[in-house]
């Protein structure tokens, strides 16, 4: 189960395109992500409703040994996934943004060669102190090749976080905003997911469902 505290924002994904939406996220990282047979049918799902469905997936799951890159190419392959996001925050703990950099360029290649699109979420905040630091971590991102459409997470949006002096604005100039995504039948799309420990504090895109799965 969870620990701490959970927040879901229910603003809907920023995408370009109001026909994206994402299906399940931060695969094996996220306790609500779903993967193999239910992701395939979740985006089977989607697809018949004229929609493109999309993942998401964060590099914290391999840095906390939760899955392998091998795992995640498997799932975007057997899936079916139209589109695959990543969420490389900088955290200022957990992971470099060096390390987060090199496992983003390692991976968007090998998930474009499986014919899939990538898009990138950048960051609106910062731990406080580190301002410069996730500027310079976006600019980073920003510059990585083979990215369809960035999206950028701002602190307005982190309604738990407005008011923690340890969190801070960056602001949100990185990406023009869009039209919200139009979100999955029974579904609430979500920009925000926010889960807290003693050990972790971890930011993330996060689909709920709004009406408990039917068990199979």
């Amino acid at each position: 189960g969870l620990v701490g505290s959970e927040m879901c924002i229910e603003t809907g994904t920023v995408f370009q395109s109001g026909k994206d939406a994402i299906v399940s996220d931060e695969l094996f990282w996220n306790p609500h992500s779903v993967t193999g047979a239910d992701l395939q049918k979740r985006i089977q799902d989607t697809q018949a409703k004229g929609q493109r469905a999309g993942v998401v997936i964060t590099p914290y799951a391999v840095f906390q040994g939760k899955a392998t890159n091998e795992q995640f190419l498997d799932e975007i392959k057997n899936s079916g996934t139209d589109f695959v996001t990543i969420d490389p925050y900088y955290l200022g703990f957990g992971a470099s943004s060096k390390e987060l950099f090199d496992w983003a360029k390692s991976f968007i290649p090998q998930v474009k060669a499986l014919g899939k699109e990538v898009k990138l979420v950048t960051q609106g905040f910062a731990p406080k102190g580190q301002e410069q630091q996730a500027l310079e971590h976006n600019q980073k991102m920003l510059a990585l090749p083979g990215v369809s459409e960035f999206i950028n997470f701002g602190l307005e949006d982190a309604k738990d976080l407005q008011g923690d002096p340890n969190w801070v604005s960056i602001g949100n100039d990185y990406t023009a905003a869009q039209p919200a995504a139009a979100p999955v039948a029974n579904q609430t799309t979500g920009i925000a997911s926010l889960q807290q420990s003693s050990t972790a504090f971890n930011l993330s895109l996060y689909t709920s469902d709004a009406a408990d799965e039917e068990d199979s």
